[in-house]
């Protein structure tokens, strides 16, 4: 099943750059030991895989209530409701 994540335009344009300009690359002998990126890339990456996280956890949610391990979420709100009163 194909998921589509939406992400803002600012992000797009920082995904667009960080793939134009070649990041600094830290080597020692002939190992890559680090990639410099700048804090607005590095924070749009993070942001972006903490987002496909989501998706999966929440793919993985979807599937076990197909599989009748899940309950509805009236019920899941009812009981949560009951144990905060």
């Amino acid at each position: 099943m194909e998921r589509t994540l939406n992400v803002s335009d600012d992000v797009v344009h920082s995904l667009q750059k960080l793939f134009k300009q070649k990041p600094l690359t830290l080597v020692e002998g002939e190992k890559v030991k680090g990639i410099v990126v700048d804090a607005t890339r590095y924070r749009t990456l993070v942001g972006l895989l903490e987002d496909i996280e989501d998706l999966k956890i929440a793919e993985k949610g979807e599937a076990e209530y197909r599989a009748g391990k899940g309950h509805p979420f009236t019920q899941y709100d009812a009981k949560r409701r009951t144990r905060n009163k």
